[in-house]
């Protein structure tokens, strides 16, 4: 077991106060510094657990709304870098692929707005290849056509 996921654990299965934010950082830069899909899986669910936690047991009660929409965009945050590509672009597949994971997985609502731009820009993307083909050139961004 990673020395993070044990400092996870430790202070989820704890009444002792402990530094969430500090956890949560840690939590991002391993995310970063992941080789794999598993090792993101991995650091994902650790953020949903401790998130959770933190909300179980820090958060008050008028809070919560405001907590729930920052800790869905630190999600969101991290499943786009999850998915872009060598040269900085959303990857709309690895999006698609990414969201669906997530959703799957309980960890990123259905209807969740990263979610809907992920399913939206693989049709976009697959519109603007075939105009592309037709149209005998390349490289029309999908992230620009659904920002239009």
């Amino acid at each position: 077991m990673s020395s993070l996921k044990s400092a996870v654990y430790a202070a989820t299965s704890s009444d002792a106060a402990y530094n969430w934010p500090e956890l949560k950082q840690a939590i991002h830069e391993a995310h970063a510094a992941a080789q794999s899909t598993d090792e993101r899986v991995e650091q994902l669910q650790l953020h949903k657990e401790l998130m959770d936690h933190v909300r179980a047991t820090q958060i008050s009660a008028e809070d919560i709304p405001t907590f729930d929409e920052l800790t869905a965009k630190d999600v969101r945050m991290l499943l786009i870098a999850e998915c872009l590509s060598d040269g900085g672009d959303v990857d709309a597949e690895r999006l698609d692929e990414t969201t669906r994971r997530e959703v799957e997985a309980g960890r990123l609502a259905p209807d969740d707005s990263l979610r809907q731009v992920s399913v939206k820009g693989v049709v976009e993307m697959r519109a603007a290849r075939a105009q592309d083909a037709a149209a005998g050139k390349s490289g029309t961004s999908w992230w620009n056509r659904i920002f239009k």
